[in-house]
């Protein structure tokens, strides 16, 4: 990755943002020195609490209105209004008029316009990089702050005296030059799922309080507001105070660059310094203090850095002055390394990260072995286990290991040598691997309930330990062999067992001390394993919020109380009432169980033999009920994609479904995103946001069917997890958005947000004839195109090929990539075509 290949936007705000940090660093501190040469120091610090406070609120006002109307909005608007007032103040500090209130005024707008631009721009560097570019964008940006504090800060201080107007002047010019460059050449970035977000007060206010529940977030403010209190008197009472008090001298030594050196001057030269250096710590500080431990870094960084503010605040001797700044520099640079400061530029390379996360280039810590249990929870003998408490620990294999603990408590082996030969029966043997993605500063401790391999993964990747609980009669040991390479344990329990399940997760949890408990996977053994995890204080939702989108007569319930989606709808106890149920209720009606998935169950009843049929199918597929009778809904089918984080919801898409249509609705296709008129897919989004609203869903995926019908969107189901099908996939390859590595990136703490789709993105089911297969071509051909991203077709000559009823009796897929939806269709056609299979019939019943 090279700086040719960033998005036009981020090199473009790379040299916006240059300029106005030169503007920025150059004139503020002038300003309040201004000020206090007008009114006095004391006013002067009261007129700037006013600007601050101001800039504040526009702070928060522009990040709700850069979600509502777009980035660029209200960058352009940033940009003129600075050209406006930076010109109007040189004409009310000029030659010809002065004037201190016209001066505060437009100070104070030229503030309030920067704030409420900001957030605008700092998120469209989010929109258009991606996590593998924001490393050089990162570093870059760096640079470019340093480059820019130092060039303002000794512009700033020896033009100040006689050259204010003329600095005045040149900064209107360059913001409207950067007005110019915003305006036309840089696109809107925001994300449709940005946009959806509701105007007004209330709904800004509506978001902040949700971001205010975080507590360990709100701690953090806390810390970074005291701290920037003492940081920014570089720019306030410190420049004041050096512009009244700082006697003009010469620096021994420098003379012949600077003879004379005033208070202004000599702000200049130390903001100079400090950034400077900020660069040269940077490059030595983390090898000179790496062996210190992380907290005594911390506290050291924040003693030191406070004793050089000391000496900024009461010494007036130039050389001392200079001393001060390399003191406090050192510290800030020690306290930001460790606490990850937002208010200063980061080392190169690293961009702001939420502390603990893991630190691009760190080392990975040593592999450790891991216990694989059995569906009690106990370990299986002869496997290795995470170092406990008096026990050898592979990080430190020198701790003496006492004779008690190395035989270990009752009911526990010692982790001892790998054992050869078959494994016995019902024990599972963890592969081994060469090398595993952990960190030696975590986001956290997750128990995941069913979670899938490449989930493990990606929670992994985002500084997460895992350990997870699967059912084994779930999954082939092959599979669970995967999952238990990326975990630091696997447990492995009966999910049909729920006091088993819920005891179980209660035990890992408290043993483990993990943070949180997930649930990604089927809904079937997700209610248990939120109510434990709830009763723990370790789901980020109720369970009574996993409920309502679950199961689906309680969200149908949920929604027509509301008036939202209103659907007719009634429940059937069992099978037995179904009868009576649509002889009341009238033709034609859907069918289906009220917890199920994957269009298991469902059917469309026109006649009675329509009910004997679908009958016939739930009571072979196993399915008792309860079950609920709607309303049939007719129009084209979507699924709705969202992120929950905090209890605000994005939408990260919307797909189209195919289906085979009635009796079955099985899904045949999918294209991501769907071609919709703007207006329906801000009627989709808003109804799908006002059901996790009303259900109370705060943290994680959600998948939602709804078909669009002439009265509106109408929800079919939902369900907390990810959409199945591939669907994440889909929005991967059409947007270059990872929503399944989203999940973890924002329960670290991370803003998540998903960028606009650049390309249509399509799968197709293969559904051939049932019967056993006799031969099969075209897989390697197919997967060997530029365009096709996956093949999956698990069957080869002699096995049998079942009749497709459902999602799970579908017999593969491809992915397509494709420039518009027609020509999706086009790729995914071609691909049924080149799979070409031969199957002979067999009996129904063999099938």
């Amino acid at each position: 990755m090279n700086v040719r290949d960033l998005h036009p936007n981020i090199k473009l705000r790379l040299g916006v943002g240059f300029v106005q940090r030169l503007l920025g660093i150059m004139l503020m501190p002038l300003m309040v020195i201004h000020l206090a040469a007008l009114y006095g120091a004391a006013a002067a610090g009261v007129l700037t609490m006013v600007v601050a406070a101001a800039g504040i609120a526009s702070n928060f006002l522009g990040g709700h209105l850069a979600d509502v109307h777009g980035r660029k909005p209200l960058m352009v608007a940033g940009e003129v209004g600075a050209a406006l007032t930076f010109g109007l103040l040189a004409l009310a500090n000029s030659p010809w008029w002065q004037s201190g209130p016209v001066t505060f005024v437009l100070f104070l707008l030229n503030t309030c316009l920067a704030s409420a631009a900001t957030p605008a721009a700092d998120a469209m560097m989010i929109d258009v990089s991606t996590p593998e570019t924001r490393t050089l964008v990162y570093t870059i940006n760096y640079w470019s702050i340093n480059l820019a504090f130092t060039a303002g800060a000794l512009i700033g201080g020896f033009f100040y005296g006689e050259h204010f107007t003329l600095l005045l002047t040149a900064a209107a010019l360059l913001s409207a030059v950067t007005a110019l460059v915003v305006r036309w050449w840089i696109a809107e970035s925001a994300p449709e799922s940005a946009k959806e977000q509701a105007a007004g007060v209330a709904a800004m206010l509506r978001g902040y309080l949700a971001v205010s529940r975080d507590r360990v977030f709100l701690r953090l403010v806390g810390a970074a507001i005291l701290t920037r209190a003492v940081e920014v008197q570089i720019g306030y009472y410190i420049a004041v105070r050096l512009a009244d008090e700082f006697p003009e001298q010469a620096l021994a030594g420098l003379e012949r660059w600077f003879p004379a050196v005033d208070g202004v001057a000599m702000l200049g030269i130390l903001r100079a310094v400090n950034t400077a250096l900020v660069v040269v710590f940077a490059l030595f500080t983390g090898s000179m203090f790496r062996r210190l431990p992380d907290r005594v870094r911390l506290y050291a960084g924040i003693a030191v850095f406070t004793a050089g503010y000391m000496v900024l605040a009461v010494s007036n001797s130039g050389w001392i002055l200079i001393a001060g700044a390399v003191v406090f520099t050192l510290g800030d640079h020690e306290r930001a390394g460790q606490a990850g400061h937002p208010g200063r530029p980061r080392r190169p390379g690293r961009p702001h990260q939420v502390p603990g996360r893991l630190r691009p280039g760190a080392a990975p810590r040593p592999a450790r072995r891991l216990a694989v249990r059995d569906r009690g929870g106990v370990p299986v003998p002869g496997r290795h286990e995470p170092a406990l408490r008096g026990r050898r620990s592979r990080r430190h294999p020198r701790l003496p290991l006492p004779a008690a603990a190395a035989r270990g408590p009752p009911g526990r082996r010692r982790a001892g040598p790998r054992r050869r030969g078959p494994e016995p029966a019902g024990r599972r043997a963890r592969p081994e691997r060469s090398h595993v993605m952990t960190h030696p500063r975590t986001a956290g401790r997750l128990l995941m309930v069913m979670p899938y391999e490449q989930l493990v993964r990606k929670a992994v990747e985002a500084g997460f330990r895992v350990w997870s609980v699967w059912d084994p009669k779930l999954r082939p040991a092959a599979y669970l062999d995967q999952v238990a390479a990326h975990s630091e344990e696997l447990l492995l329990t009966d999910f049909e067992d729920e006091a088993a399940l819920r005891a179980l997760v209660a035990r890992a949890a408290r043993e483990h001390r993990v943070d949180h408990v997930l649930h990604l996977g089927s809904e079937r053994s997700m209610a248990p394993v939120v109510a434990e995890a709830e009763a723990l204080g370790l789901s980020p939702n109720t369970a009574a919020s996993v409920r309502l989108l679950n199961d689906k007569h309680a969200m149908r319930a949920l929604l027509n109380a509301a008036g939202v989606s209103v659907v007719r709808v009634r429940e059937a106890a069992g099978l037995a009432e179904v009868e009576p149920v649509l002889a009341e209720f009238g033709l034609p009606a859907v069918v289906k169980p009220t917890n199920s998935a994957g269009s298991r169950g469902v059917a469309l009843v026109r006649t009675a033999a329509d009910l004997a049929e679908w009958a016939e199918r739930v009571k072979a597929a196993g399915i008792e009920g309860p079950f609920i009778v709607e309303e049939f809904l007719r129009g084209p089918e979507f699924s709705v994609e969202t992120l929950s984080v905090g209890g605000a919801h994005q939408v990260v898409g919307i797909t189209a479904k195919q289906t085979s249509g009635p009796p079955g609705f099985v899904e045949t296709g999918h294209v991501h995103p769907a071609p919709l008129d703007p207006a329906d897919a801000q009627a989709i989004r808003s109804t799908v946001t006002a059901l996790l609203d009303l259900s109370g869903f705060a943290f994680g995926p959600a998948h939602t069917e709804v078909i669009l019908t002439p009265a509106g969107p109408r929800v079919v189901e939902s369900q907390a997890r990810l959409g199945g099908d591939r669907i994440p996939l889909l929005v991967e390859v059409a947007t270059g958005f990872d929503l399944e590595a989203a999940i973890f990136r924002g329960l670290a703490g991370e803003d998540v947000r998903a960028p606009a789709a650049h390309r249509y993105a399509s799968v197709g089911f293969f559904r051939l004839p049932a019967g056993r297969l006799e031969s099969v071509e075209g897989v390697d051909a197919l997967k060997a195109l530029d365009h096709v991203h996956a093949v999956h077709f698990p069957y080869g000559p002699g096995d049998v090929l079942p009749l497709t009823t459902d999602s799970g009796t579908r017999h593969g897929y491809a992915v397509v990539d494709a420039p518009s939806p027609a020509e999706a269709a086009d790729r995914i056609a071609a691909a049924h075509a080149a799979l070409r299979a031969r199957t002979t019939p067999i009996p129904k019943e063999a099938l």
